[in-house]
């Protein structure tokens, strides 16, 4: 009956005067090898319109229902002539884990004639080098990968798209270069790398970044600001809450969600006291946010009972940034003398300054409008 199934659904997108319907997405899940081999053999007969439109829908279909699988009809996707199949399929497998991935997307990477094809190649290596830092490849093919990112970083001749998206994904890793290449990038002429920069000072676990994502979580660019709290939520500042707070009344709400997160993963009594206002919104986005957010966070109180109500600063406390670095042992990759304009946010002096006070009064809206969800 499967077979019969499979049949009927590729007889269907073959045909070019039939649309794809999303009811066949259901037969092309977990597909076996006899019927893999039926829909590889029928794959160039479907009309090119068609295979773009049904790996992006398998793709949307997969994000909402873990339990299916297109991962074959993905994997074939990867050798479609079309490039825009091709990059649809690279994104349709950035949640598989397979290393049987890695050799193919490498390959993507070095050669293929679409740059866009190769800038997700880049992205979906990234859980990859995660894994080989965990342990979980040889270290061989850990080598491979980070050396094949770092190719691609160095390459000027390639577009900033493409190397933008090798320093995030090598950012995972522990090679010793990795500070260097993130500092570089943070300091390119093309403000997409830079944002980059920071997406990868947060990936990279090195406390040494802390004090550069505190800073553009004043960036005027929201999607600066978006990463900035991304990456001082991976990085656990507690010296980023009180700007974090301000974040949960910005203009953006892709930012607003995300200090909602970032604040979640910080924890400490400041923290906790935001989300429990904002987790009463009437916004829906934001209110379920916080209330994950608070979830989590009492997971891990569960777990370390010495750590469930930490003050990261006391109330009265102003918030300075003391260097553009947390570690000070380390020497300057930007120079020793070098001065950061960093204004401090003083409560007094500053009147956009939203203290503790007056967000536990309610007064922050949120437009119910406004319901946004990153990636």
């Amino acid at each position: 009956m499967a077979e019969r199934e499979v049949q009927i659904a590729v007889d269907s997108l073959c045909n070019p005067r039939e649309p794809v319907e999303s009811s066949l997405c259901k037969h092309l899940t977990n597909l076996s090898r006899e019927e893999q081999e039926r829909l590889n053999d029928s794959w160039t007969s479907i009309p090119v319109e068609k295979r773009r439109a049904l790996v992006s829908l398998l793709s949307e279909q997969a994000d909402q229902d873990v339990l299916l699988d297109f991962s074959s009809v993905f994997r074939h996707g990867l050798r479609d002539s079309d490039a825009v199949v091709r990059n649809s399929s690279v994104r349709g497998l950035r949640e598989d884990e397979a290393i049987t991935l890695i050799r193919p997307f490498l390959r993507l990477l070095a050669e293929d004639s679409s740059m866009e094809v190769r800038a997700s190649a880049a992205s979906a290596l990234g859980h990859f080098v995660l894994q080989g830092e965990l342990g979980y490849l040889t270290d061989e093919r850990n080598r491979e990968l980070v050396e094949a990112l770092a190719r691609v970083i160095t390459d000027d001749s390639l577009p900033v798209l493409v190397r933008r998206r090798a320093v995030e994904s090598l950012a995972y890793s522990g090679d010793e270069r990795v500070r260097e290449i993130i500092a570089r990038a943070y300091e390119d002429v093309s403000e997409e790398m830079r944002i980059s920069a920071v997406t990868a000072m947060g990936r990279s676990a090195d406390e040494y970044w802390r004090g550069t994502a505190r800073i553009e979580l004043l960036n005027e660019n929201p999607d600066a600001r978006l990463e900035a709290a991304r990456a001082a939520g991976e990085l656990t500042d507690g010296k980023a809450v009180a700007r974090l707070v301000l974040l949960l009344a910005d203009s953006d709400p892709g930012v607003r969600q995300m200090a909602v997160w970032a604040l979640g993963q910080i924890g400490g009594n400041q923290a906790r006291e935001a989300l429990k206002v904002v987790a009463k919104s009437e916004n829906t986005a934001m209110r379920l946010a916080a209330r994950d957010s608070l979830a989590e966070m009492s997971l891990f109180d569960d777990e370390n009972p010495t750590l469930s109500s930490p003050a990261l600063f006391d109330a009265d406390e102003e918030v300075e940034d003391d260097d553009l670095y947390d570690d000070e042992d380390d020497d300057d990759l930007y120079g020793e003398d070098e001065e950061w304009d960093d204004e401090e946010l003083d409560e007094d002096e500053d009147p956009e300054w939203q203290t503790m006070e007056v967000l536990i009064s309610d007064e922050i809206d949120f437009d119910e409008d406004d319901d946004y969800a990153w990636d």
